[in-house]
């Protein structure tokens, strides 16, 4: 088939000026523009090449991997999707992909690059299917994909030890200042370079879509660790996360925020086997994850560093209270009291820097390792606190006032066992005030710190505290559960005992002092 024109463009430089969008779109944080024009550029291809197979698998593989790192996990399945179409085409069209040449996105006149085309649409094809199977719980099937993918991986590092670069490009990542800005230019032309019998911008490893050759093979390992994690398999997963590490190491250095994800995940492997040298275990990996996290949100103090500290912090504490040792609760205590202290003077900052900074990198970390503390904090978090928005920014300053809730109520928990009742009360208070801010006055978290404050004042033997607390959570009660239902019922009960009390002046019984 000719070329044929698009205007006074050909329709290949087309589909070229659409995949550089794309990778100007994801650098700028344009998310779903970006993701809108991976979805042009595969019905632009159909109209140019029609049943041209590679090119098909090519584009197809392009939306599926779109949509993990421009949309998240929670669109896998059309992740899957796409991707399981590019895959279907390379099964059934292998050899003829081998021996005819096409479209410039797809082939070249020489057989080498042609050759690692092909090996790079298969390989971002099976990773994607690999992490969306991975996210959609089905390990056996992500396992098959992701050993493909590291098969695939092999033979392009082998054909080409130089294939890779050896500098620390990331996908999507952002220039923070002139000096990384002239160094990425620098790496720019190297990738050229290395990559240039790879005609489509977007499938060249590091070119600001496909990640490096040495970032996807981090990222295999950690999603295999993942698998059999996921499956009990606790020394093989344990087996993946360490090749994973001594991956990140050799390629970022050691103490690097890459690892932070991996350290989590020997962490909660550790936790999981519920011994006590275990937790010990648990507890070295979650100081790594601290101090990291801390050394890399001091020194830049974003939104987004600031989530991993908390985190880092939260799964510490909580790791420290299982251990049951002497000082545990004292250790626990200080570690959560210094970091709202620590997270104070941060709100007391100029924040518009670091906030845009945090949404230029929000989606394209989501896809890099440190997509596992957002997974992490969305299982601690109340449903309504896992919806996004349309503004990336608006959605980090949410998950990290829903983080700093969290905090307090580990705080709340320690005051409570320990009968401070007055100092969990303050902090009941200020996080029944963010997350009704936040959230609405009837949200379900609202409704948990309401009736908590009411069982603090009955605790304390404040009735007339209490009877107020009482009333204030019927209406939430009411709202959430419906005018007739138990836990309602049960608050009207409370309500009119205390009020009972209040109104015969007698002296409430001992259980209540």
């Amino acid at each position: 088939m000719g070329e044929l024109a698009f205007g006074e463009e050909t329709w290949d430089s087309r589909l070229t000026q659409l995949e550089l969008d794309i990778i100007s779109c994801g650098r700028n944080s344009m998310f779903e523009q970006a993701m809108n024009k991976c979805i042009e550029l595969l019905a632009v291809s159909n109209m140019q090449i029609g049943n041209m197979s590679l090119a098909k698998a090519q584009y197809s593989c392009f939306v599926g991997f779109g949509y993990l790192i421009f949309r998240g996990p929670a669109f896998a399945a059309q992740a899957e999707f796409h991707a399981d179409i590019a895959r279907s085409i390379f099964v059934n069209k292998a050899t003829d992909f081998r021996q005819t040449a096409g479209s410039n996105h797809a082939t070249s006149e020489d057989g080498k690059p042609h050759e690692q085309t092909l090996l790079l649409i298969m390989l971002l094809t099976q990773y994607t299917l690999a992490k969306a199977r991975t996210i959609l719980k089905r390990e056996k099937e992500a396992l098959r994909s992701a050993e493909a993918s590291e098969l695939i991986l092999n033979q392009l590092l082998a054909m080409e030890p130089q294939f890779d670069s050896t500098q620390s490009h990331r996908s999507c990542e952002v220039a923070e200042s002139d000096t990384d800005l002239q160094m990425q230019e620098s790496q720019l032309d190297t990738f050229l370079e290395l990559y240039q019998g790879v005609s489509s911008p977007m499938l060249r490893p590091g070119g600001g879509f496909c990640p490096s050759l040495r970032d996807i093979q981090i990222r295999i390992r950690f999603l295999t660790g993942r698998c059999f994690a996921n499956q009990k398999k606790n020394g093989a997963a344990t087996k993946c996360y360490r090749h994973a590490l001594d991956f990140i190491e050799q390629r970022y250095g050691e103490d690097c925020k890459e690892s932070i994800p991996v350290y989590h995940a020997l962490a909660q492997l550790a936790e999981s086997k519920d011994e006590e040298s275990n937790i010990e275990e648990a507890i070295h990996y979650y100081r790594k994850v601290y101090k990291i996290a801390l050394s890399v949100a001091n020194e830049e103090r974003s939104v987004l560093n600031c989530i991993e500290v908390l985190l880092a912090v939260h799964r510490l504490s909580l790791a420290y209270l299982k251990s049951g040792q002497s000082n545990s609760c004292e250790v626990a205590e200080k570690l959560l009291k210094d970091t709202l202290e620590w997270m104070d003077t941060f709100a007391d900052e100029d924040e518009n820097v670091s906030f845009v900074h945090s949404q230029r990198l929000a989606q394209s970390e989501n896809d890099r390792l440190l997509s596992l503390s957002y997974r992490l904090l969305q299982t601690q978090q109340p449903s309504e606190t896992s919806s996004t928005t349309d503004n990336p920014v608006s959605d980090l300053k949410r998950k990290l006032s829903d983080l700093v809730c969290l905090i307090r109520s580990t705080l709340i928990k320690i005051y409570s066992d320990s009968r401070r009742y007055e100092e969990a009360a303050k902090l009941l208070r200020q996080n029944l005030a963010t997350q009704q801010f936040l959230h609405g006055l009837y949200s379900p978290a609202a409704l948990v710190s309401q009736k908590m404050l009411l069982s603090i004042a009955m605790v304390a033997g404040d009735l007339k505290d209490a009877a107020k607390k009482a009333r204030e959570c019927l209406p939430m009660e009411e709202f959430t559960f419906g005018r007739n239902s138990k836990q309602v019922s049960k608050t009207r009960e409370i309500l009119d005992y205390l009020s009972g009390f209040q109104a015969c002046e007698i002296t409430p019984p001992p259980r209540f002092k």
